[in-house]
């Protein structure tokens, strides 16, 4: 077989095995011919396993390639996430403390370390060693405690917030949230999530504060006021449950008011009026006793609370002793501010409350206010009555604006001290005022018309009819209205009015004297001002005040100040108020005094009457003895 050897080995092997020789294959040609095609059979299979081995050997080792590419990539990208996830854990502003089933620290965040004031050797201990509460605090410790139960048991926990260690002596307001891990359902630790509300916390105390407290002074506000007087005066009842009204008090209220503050403030601005609020606090707090309790009703009303007082003196003592300190003038920048204060005293028994005492005393200072301001009166029932005379006094003025039903009268004299301060009071000396301007105006038209040119009307103008723009609009409206010369119309103004803020005071009294008008200071000498004050203001008139003219003639000092005044006038016009009698009429005559007013002269006239007594020949109605006619019979034409 020989020549066959170009067959595939194993075709040889097998045609050996069978016996197949060369001369039996060469004599058959179609054997032949076919034992070719089992060769190449067999050559094709051979190449063919050969190739899918190949094929397998280099798919094992690609597949090994793409594994450990796989694998490599694998753990980068784990590399990555874990780096994204440390990164987050790290950077969030809430501490985290990864801890296990025990309670042991596993992990903390930049946060929670900078948090706890801990360095990395925190791992590995005990939760309570790293921030359990330091304080004393029995109910504190038992929250701690209710956390440290919730971690070991695997359940969530979001209890109320705990104070929290800081280092090795501090502590800090924290809320802490538990969320546990499970291995196989068991528990397998957790996470706390720890927030400092340090500031929360501030923010709530500083609300609790305002909520009792007064922003500007830091005293005791009204709602904060009255619990306290109510657990006072509780307090007191519960000692002495056998004393009846009749009982010595055991606290003591003082209602103080400032006077003429509205004044300042209109004037000097608001913050001016603070940085004085601020000056009266600093005052009352030195005259107080130790122990008293001094509260800011609001606007310039403070409460003094004179608790275990026995009796009204050392309640009225304080209230003197306030009273004389906030006299002192006071200086607010380039300013001298004048003020002074009235107080109402009142005095607990067994059945007061709250409300009642802060009435009483409501109603003892209004008295202070009706006697003349800058004093202290202590409390009466019979003072209750003059507070419905008030009211009843108030509703009918609101009704007499709201109705047109008021008329001027024209005479003499100023107004009624009560009237005039129960409209400043309740916020009607605006309207009040506009309408005695204008029918003051009316009635120099009238005048005018009929040809009298030689008489003026006389205004009193309000300390806060002064500080309102509203004025100077007022009087220039009527001055066009009727183009009367406003020389014929004289304001009168009163001390207070300039000593509350001097400098603002002359710069409004000038732009009223630009429009023409003249200008009288009223009541002098019941103020603290000298005719050396007085010479920086633009004043036509002084008016001497009625308590100096009344004892003219039987008292020796008054005639010797009546005289002073006159020899210091400083060239204005001197008018004497208050003449009642023909003697006080020549006595003023005889010092020198211009004009003098009073009821001397008349009675107050209905604007009828004035006209008639303005047009009657002055002859007529005066002589050397005095008056010759009566406003009624004025009135009547006769």
């Amino acid at each position: 077989m020989a020549e066959h050897l170009s067959w595939h080995r194993l075709l040889q092997r097998q045609a050996r095995r069978v016996g197949l020789t060369s001369e039996v294959i060469d004599n058959e040609p179609a054997l032949t011919e076919l034992l070719d095609l089992v060769s190449n059979s067999y050559e094709d299979a051979d190449q063919h396993r050969y190739l899918s081995d190949r094929a397998f050997e280099v798919s094992g080792r690609e597949m090994l390639d793409l594994n450990e590419q796989l694998r490599l990539a694998g753990e980068t990208e784990l590399a990555h996430q874990h780096g994204q996830l440390q990164a987050v854990f790290d950077s969030v502003a809430i501490g985290l403390v990864v801890v296990d089933a025990d309670g042991i620290i596993v992990e903390l965040n930049s946060s929670a370390r900078a948090m706890l004031h801990v360095e990395d050797a925190a791992e590995n201990f005990p939760l309570r060693t790293v921030l359990g509460p330091m304080t004393s605090d029995s109910q504190n410790d038992r929250t701690f405690t209710s956390l440290i139960r919730s971690v070991s048991r695997g359940i969530p926990w979001r209890g109320a917030d705990i104070m929290l260690r800081v280092g090795e002596d501090h502590t800090f307001p924290g809320s802490v949230a538990f969320n546990p891990l499970f291995d196989n359902d068991l528990p397998a630790g957790g996470v706390l999530a720890i927030t400092d509300v340090t500031e929360r916390h501030s923010a709530a105390s500083e609300l609790a504060w305002r909520a009792t407290h007064d922003a500007l002074t830091g005293l005791l506000n009204r709602t904060a006021l009255i619990d306290r007087l109510n657990r006072i005066v509780s307090s007191e009842a519960a000692r002495h449950p056998s004393e009846g009204p009749d009982s010595n008090a055991a606290v003591g209220v003082l209602f103080i008011d400032l006077d003429r503050f509205k004044l300042v403030n209109d004037t000097l601005g608001h913050a001016a009026g603070d940085d004085l609020l601020t000056i009266v606090v600093e005052r009352i707090r030195k005259v107080m006793r130790e122990g008293d309790t001094l509260a800011r009703l609001g606007g310039d009303e403070f409460i003094i609370l004179c608790e275990g007082v026995a009796d009204g003196d050392v309640a009225m003592h304080l209230a003197d002793r306030v009273v004389t300190t906030l006299a002192q003038p006071v200086g607010l920048g380039m300013e001298q501010a004048y003020i002074s204060a009235s107080i109402g005293v009142t005095m607990s028994d067994a059945t007061s409350d709250a409300t009642s005492l802060l009435r009483d005393a409501d109603v003892a200072l209004y008295r202070a206010k009706s006697l003349g301001r800058g004093r202290a009166v202590m409390f009466n029932e019979a003072m209750r009555d003059e507070v419905a005379d008030r009211v009843r006094m108030e509703r009918d003025l609101r009704t007499a604006l709201d109705d047109d039903a008021l008329s001027v009268a024209f005479q003499p004299a100023e107004s009624p001290a009560i009237f005039i301060a129960l409209a400043e009071d309740t916020g009607l000396i605006g309207r009040l005022g506009s309408i005695v301007l204008d029918q003051a105006g009316l009635f120099l038209e009238r005048l005018e018309d009929a040809g009298t040119q030689d008489l003026t009307v006389s205004v009193n103008l309000s300390p806060l009819r002064l500080a309102d723009q509203a004025t100077m609009q007022d009087i220039s409206a009527i001055l066009q209205r009727t183009t009367l010369p406003a020389d014929r119309l004289m304001l009168e103004i009163t001390e207070s009015a300039l000593l509350g803020a001097p400098e603002t005071s002359r710069e409004h009294l000038e732009k009223l004297r630009s429009l023409g008008v003249r200008i009288a200071l009223d009541d002098f000498g019941t103020g603290y001002s000298s005719l050396s004050t007085l010479r920086a203001f633009p004043l036509d008139a002084l008016k001497i005040d009625r308590s100096f003219v009344s004892d003219l003639t039987t008292d020796h000092g008054d005639r010797t100040i009546v005289s002073a005044i006159l020899g210091h006038a400083l060239g204005m016009r001197i008018v004497a108020e208050g003449a009642e009698t023909m003697e006080q009429v020549t006595a003023v005559r005889e010092l020198g005094c211009d004009r003098v007013q009073g009821y001397v002269l008349g009675m107050p006239l209905q604007p009828d009457e004035a006209y008639l007594l303005a047009m009657s020949p002055r002859g007529a109605l005066w002589d050397q003895d005095g008056p010759r006619v009566s406003a009624p019979v004025l009135a009547t034409g006769k």
